[in-house]
């Protein structure tokens, strides 16, 4: 997944899917972004669907405890400087009612 199409994503997210909804904790905010973005890249790509720290970080910034709670929770897995989101995580963000459009 090129980056052009990462930072393409976090936009849609943040221009649509969250404010269709009640306000949340900017860290749950930040989590639910990440994850949006690693089910995307899974979908793409669903033998591999990594994506760089490099590329989730020019898509969202400051990613370090997001992320963090996301590894820690089973919900994406890192190996070296890539992550991927786990099934937990998928059926953690489809369970959100989000469309990962």
């Amino acid at each position: 997944m090129r980056r052009s199409t990462v930072v393409m994503n976090y936009e849609i997210i943040n221009n649509v899917t969250f404010e269709q909804r009640a306000p949340m904790h900017p860290n749950a905010k930040a989590r639910l972004a990440l994850l949006q973005t690693l089910y995307r890249a899974r979908e793409a790509e669903p033998r591999t669907g990594w994506l760089t720290e490099r590329d989730l970080k020019d898509a969202h910034g400051d990613i370090e405890f997001a992320m963090g709670v996301l590894v820690e929770s089973g919900q994406a897995v890192a190996e070296g400087f890539r992550y991927r989101i786990t099934g937990a995580g998928v059926l953690a963000f489809e369970a959100e009612g989000r469309s990962p459009a």
